[in-house]
């Protein structure tokens, strides 16, 4: 129920980004840079997106309890297209690699890279459909 506490006012959250943009600008001013700073800075950078995500989420899901029914974006029109043909593709059972290796950025929960038994199974060969998920549903 987070959703349904006060929040500040515009105003008063715009005053606090203002804040953190200049203190941010202060930090990562050129003659401060360190590899060390720079892997910090993306590391919250990449948090802050899972934030605004979560913020999105919250929002669609607070406003579905509105009685005004507010919408978050009007439906797009429908998409007149011909994809190319579903396809199932086999992928074997086996030991397979997962996790991150790299010395670029990746989260905590990402590595170290390790061996994992992968069951078979089959993927389709493209993103299915609107369409093709309402069949799907209906069935």
């Amino acid at each position: 129920m987070r959703g349904f506490h006060p929040r500040p006012l515009l105003s008063e959250v715009l005053r606090y980004r203002e804040f953190v943009d200049i203190q941010m600008l202060e930090l990562i001013s050129p003659e401060k840079n360190t590899d060390e700073l720079l892997e910090l800075v993306e590391l919250g950078l990449q948090h802050e997106q899972q934030h605004q995500e979560l913020l999105i989420t919250d929002l669609k899901f607070i406003w579905g309890f509105s009685p005004f029914h507010p919408v978050y974006a009007d439906s797009p029109e429908p998409l007149k297209s011909n994809p190319a043909k579903l396809e199932w593709l086999s992928v074997e059972e086996g030991m397979v690699k997962t996790g991150y290796s790299g010395n670029d950025f990746h989260f905590d929960n990402e590595s170290p890279e390790h061996k994992s038994w992968l069951e078979g199974f089959e993927i389709a060969s493209r993103p299915v459909t609107v369409w093709e998920y309402l069949e799907f549903i209906e069935a």
